[in-house]
């Protein structure tokens, strides 16, 4: 099953994380506005507040709230809450800009792994990917969608017809 979701989803350009946005985002540097901030070193913790932005290239997240958890001065995961919160990335090539939101978006640095949560909506282009929550493994091409235990729901989606392809005249009776 999982098997099958990641060609369909991968057939639909729908794979979208921070490690398949442009191979150059990882080299720039990232802007932060927000209103207010707190940084804890102690804790590990930096707390933006209030119309946050971060950007780096061309990946670009928003929320009301980013938590950004460090150990030893490197980053471990990135916490976007909002109403919704928001990301976006160009990916390499000719493919077009992804788009994402859910109310909660974790991204899990060190193993290059995000959580798209409650409310999880994913667009490239036209087609749209929708879940309770989205989970991306960018590391080993693993995307876990759906209903949990705790989280009822089903995975909708919706892929467009690709460019170049004819529609089939219908079957004559």
């Amino acid at each position: 099953m999982h098997r099958m979701l990641i060609n369909l989803l991968a057939l639909a350009g729908l794979l979208p994380t921070v490690a398949w946005g442009l191979t150059t985002d990882k080299d720039q540097p990232i802007y932060l506005e927000a209103d207010r901030v707190k940084v804890d070193d102690n804790a590990g913790l930096a707390t933006y507040r209030g119309h946050v932005k971060l950007t780096q290239g061309s990946l670009q997240l928003w929320g009301d709230t980013v938590v950004v958890h460090s150990t030893d001065g490197e980053t471990e995961k990135i916490v976007v809450m909002g109403k919704p919160a928001r990301f976006r990335q160009q990916p390499d090539g000719d493919k077009q800009l992804v788009r994402g939101e859910g109310k909660r978006l974790e991204y899990f640095a060190p193993e290059e792994r995000l959580k798209v949560l409650d409310g999880a909506r994913l667009w490239q282009g036209k087609d749209e990917f929708k879940s309770e929550r989205i989970e991306m493994d960018t590391a080993r091409d693993v995307v876990t969608a759906g209903a949990t235990d705790k989280e009822p729901g089903r995975i909708h989606m919706t892929i467009q017809p690709r460019h170049g392809n004819k529609p089939r005249a219908p079957a004559s009776p």
